[in-house]
């Protein structure tokens, strides 16, 4: 059963793919916006019911969802920051960044969902420093 669908996978993969690309380009952006996808539950509708996750969940300037939108673009801007200024290419960072993007792409590639991202974020936290760090006054 399973080699059926790994065989129709990549069936549609190469017979559609500018259409493969766009799915994986909206999953793309779809880990990085912020928003608790849960397919079973209405994250809204149990935020407003909820005091603690009406103030953890919260929706900041019509965009940004607290906590993973605040923390994931400020480690974005840390990534570029230490692979762009004073940072040597070592290879415990190069390591570091291999297995950051291995993990993201693996999540985005099978299942874009909170509770596969979060594994990410102390690894954010950690590099949302070097980000916050450029641009504090």
């Amino acid at each position: 059963m399973g080699k059926w669908y790994f065989r129709e996978a990549f069936k549609y993969i190469a017979n559609n793919p500018i259409e493969w690309g766009k799915i994986m380009l909206r999953k793309f952006l779809i880990f990085w916006h912020g928003y608790e996808f849960e397919p079973n539950n209405n994250i809204d509708y149990i935020r407003s019911h909820s005091s603690v996750l009406r103030i953890t969940l919260s929706k900041l300037f019509g965009f940004f969802y607290f906590p993973f939108g605040i923390v994931a673009p400020f480690a974005l801007v840390g990534i570029i920051l230490s692979l762009k200024n004073n940072y040597r290419f070592d290879k415990k960072l190069m390591l570091f960044y291999f297995c950051l993007i291995s993990y993201i792409s693996a999540v985005i590639i099978f299942l874009v969902k909170a509770r596969y991202r979060i594994s990410v974020v102390p690894i954010f936290i950690i590099l949302k420093n070097a980000g916050k760090r450029h641009f504090s006054l």
